[in-house]
């Protein structure tokens, strides 16, 4: 008797950066967030280094991933010691791959922290130069679904509006999440395709210009 076998070999695709983490410069006690918008099949395994040595997930750095291969690690209450390397590094079966950048951490002097809040005096009074035509609201939406948020702002330098995931992470153009602005209308909107459950949660909508910054939670 004769018998056959026929077998189906799924070629994996070894890691790739979308998106890579960008460095910066921080104060002490500061928080600062990397991101990193990775692909591959099978989906890989991301790990950050800091200076060579493994990050853990702790009460200062919290390591977590969304859909759409993004990828986060937040660094809070910032010191001295946590400046440097930090590497991000994607592996599968298939391969693997990596990104380096630098995060400096400053001690604020007291020139910098009067003028901080110089500053901040200075944006609060001018801050009614910008103003929200129409808010972004919170909507109720099912998993599956999509949504779009709308705001129309309004000031003199014209602002430049972004979109946050909490407080501090800011939203990027990729995948299911669409930002546009429409200069007819002036309408600008932040659209999300696909809801999964880690999209559950607070937003901001920030518009700044030369004269200070405003934003809307919703």
């Amino acid at each position: 008797s004769a018998s056959s076998t026929a077998s189906v070999i799924v070629e994996g695709v070894s890691p790739a950066f979308i998106e890579k983490p960008e460095g910066g410069t921080c104060q002490l006690g500061d928080t600062f967030e990397f991101c990193a918008v990775v692909s591959g099949i099978p989906e890989p395994d991301i790990y950050w280094k800091h200076n060579g040595a493994p990050v853990r997930d702790d009460n200062q750095r919290t390591i977590t991933s969304e859909t759409g291969g993004q990828y986060l690690l937040e660094v809070k209450d910032l010191a001295l010691v946590d400046a440097g390397k930090y590497e991000c590094v994607a592996e599968n079966e298939a391969g693997q791959a990596s990104s380096t950048v630098t995060l400096v951490v400053e001690e604020a002097t007291l020139v910098d922290t009067l003028r901080s809040m110089e500053s901040k005096k200075d944006v609060a009074q001018t801050s009614a130069n910008i103003k929200f035509v129409e808010e972004p609201k919170s909507q109720d939406a099912a998993t599956g679904d999509t949504v779009t948020f709308t705001a129309i702002v309004e000031g003199n330098p014209e602002p430049v509006v972004k979109w946050n995931k909490g407080k501090w992470r800011q939203i990027k153009n990729y995948g299911r999440v669409k930002i546009a602005h429409d200069k007819e209308t002036n309408k600008h909107t932040l659209t999300m395709s696909t809801l999964d459950k880690p999209d559950t949660g607070m937003y901001r909508c920030i518009a700044s210009n030369a004269s200070g910054e405003v934003s809307v939670q919703f």
